[in-house]
């Protein structure tokens, strides 16, 4: 590849980055690639929520599947619900790369068995938010203390949105009417992590350790359950713990020793110290001129890539 044309594809990712959808136009009408470095213009659009340029790359053959489904999922990360929708339409349109003949004839391991989808839960269209913590008595629980709800919990929420209401963090940090652990405690032990996660995005009230680690009246710690269900990838991401490092480190140190996974999680405590929001906020919004640069330090996740060299 000539340098001139390593030079338009950095413009592209950088015309991309700041939203400027003509200048993407007109170099990708030059001969830019639209799949330079893993795609990473169709990456940057999509954590920097710039809807129109997501759409004109897609148009142009940008690869969803890029660096394993990287724009998708920064998409879902940051809650560009348009763009993760448009993102979803593009992957249903194109199919995932097959294995090679000789990977094919390579004997794969046997298929898990999968657990049946929960069953629907059905939600009376009267419900709101408040109902969601009323009990007749606190031995009989009220409907947040259910696996069933949490098992139906995206639903439960679309509900809730429709009237204008939302879960948050505060709400998942209040004690069940018995007193004995936290709506959050109960909800990491019934395997909606996931959800939990989400809501505390959506409600800008980010977890913390002692969020996990404090234990409920059986000396139990929902932290010990993510453990349990191998989910440690899940929480241990370095973005959600910039400016909150003895955090991380305090739920490393929670990991039982000797565990399969300590080590490998060990390489999120070195990379937390070097992020920065001003840094992510600049990534997307301010212009090259006034941008500080960034650490070139190859960041691994999903949801946060270094530029490839120049």
């Amino acid at each position: 590849m000539t340098a001139a044309l390593e030079n338009l594809d950095q413009e592209l990712i950088d015309a991309a980055r700041y939203g400027r959808a003509g200048e993407v136009r007109r170099l990708l009408a030059r001969g830019a690639d639209v799949h330079a470095q893993d795609d990473y213009a169709l990456w940057a659009a999509t954590v920097c929520g710039e809807t129109k340029v997501v759409e004109i790359l897609l148009a142009a053959g940008a690869d969803v599947h890029a660096d394993d489904d990287a724009a998708l999922k920064a998409a879902s990360f940051h809650g560009h619900r348009r763009i993760e929708v448009m993102l979803r339409e593009a992957m249903d349109r194109t199919v995932k790369p097959q294995p090679s003949a000789a990977e094919a004839d390579t004997p794969q391991p046997a298929a898990r068995k999968t657990k049946a989808p929960p069953a629907p839960l059905r939600i009376a269209p009267q419900m709101r938010l408040d109902d969601l913590f009323k009990g007749k008595t606190p031995e009989a629980g009220t409907p947040l203390m259910q696996k069933a709800v949490w098992q139906n919990m995206a639903e439960v929420r679309k509900h809730l949105a429709k009237h204008q209401e939302r879960l948050t963090t505060d709400h998942l940090r209040a004690k069940i009417p018995s007193g004995r652990m936290t709506y959050l405690q109960i909800a990491v032990k019934s395997g909606a992590l996931d959800q939990v996660m989400e809501i505390a995005a959506e409600s800008s009230q980010p977890l913390t350790a002692a969020d996990l680690i404090t234990p409920d009246k059986n000396g139990q710690t929902g932290f010990a359950s993510i453990v349990a269900r191998h989910q440690l990838d899940r929480i241990f991401k370095a973005e959600l713990w910039v400016g909150r490092t003895p955090q991380l480190v305090e739920l490393w140190n929670q990991i039982p020793a000797g565990h399969k996974e300590k080590n490998a999680l060990k390489s999120e405590l070195s990379r937390v110290s070097v992020l920065s929001m001003r840094q992510k906020m600049a990534l997307c919004r301010e212009t090259p001129e006034t941008t500080a640069p960034l650490p070139q330090v190859y960041l691994a996740s999903a949801y946060t890539r270094a530029p490839g060299p120049a």
